[in-house]
């Protein structure tokens, strides 16, 4: 099953040009876990006084648990946005990877270090030199605790976080990041059947920031 994992891993790898990391906290996995499934994720980020852009896109996602205590991801996903305001069309190119390191067990809980980066490059259609990019980072200390309700289980997701974006735009010569950094993210997964997982979360630096998707347990 690792060499599944491994070989997965290493399909979806071809298609990210960098190492770079998704932006969605999940609890770790088995070391003979895997999960493929799609997320959608939203941003709401003030890079200064005056400017607080939102922006959103969705992928599909693989997670591999390996060794005892380590889970990888890598996401892709490459599709056509409208930007209604300007009428502009873009290619958007999204690609991420990311780590979870399980490192402490107390009475039901755990407790891991998370590392995870996305990169969004919006190629402009509509008026070729029109290009944007938005780079996220994520660290995190993440603590699960799992329940059982109707023999399905759910688990409970608490992280203190730092995460960082950037946006820059050429030719305009935009630069400009995240103010602050600080936040909170709160976060559900329902185990169904032992197979199908729903999960959702809410990330919170001040602005709320909802993520959510699904995915089968391999």
């Amino acid at each position: 099953m690792r060499n599944k994992c491994y070989h997965v891993t290493g399909v979806v790898l071809l298609l990210v040009p960098s190492v770079i990391l998704a932006q969605i906290i999940r609890p770790g996995l088995n070391p003979t876990d895997i999960r493929v499934g799609y997320q959608q994720k939203y941003f709401h980020r003030r890079v200064n006084e005056y400017r607080s852009p939102e922006w959103s896109y969705g992928s599909p996602f693989i997670q591999c648990g390996l060794f005892k205590t380590v889970t990888l991801s890598v996401e892709a996903w490459v599709h056509n946005i409208t930007d209604e305001r300007y009428d502009n069309e873009y290619r958007l190119l999204a690609v991420g990877a990311g780590i979870i390191a399980d490192v402490y067990h107390f009475k039901g809980f755990q407790v891991a270090l998370s590392s995870h980066y996305n990169e969004i490059l919006y190629l402009g259609k509509t008026s070729p030199n029109d290009h944007q990019l938005a780079q996220g980072f994520v660290g995190a200390i993440q603590v699960d605790k799992s329940v059982y309700l109707f023999h399905q289980e759910l688990t409970f997701l608490l992280a203190p976080v730092y995460i960082w974006d950037r946006i820059t735009h050429w030719p305009l010569g935009f630069d400009e990041s995240s103010v602050k950094n600080i936040g909170i993210i709160l976060g559900l997964d329902l185990l169904l059947l032992d197979r199908i997982e729903i999960f959702t979360q809410a990330v919170y630096v001040e602005y709320v920031q909802p993520r959510f998707g699904i995915n089968v347990r391999l």
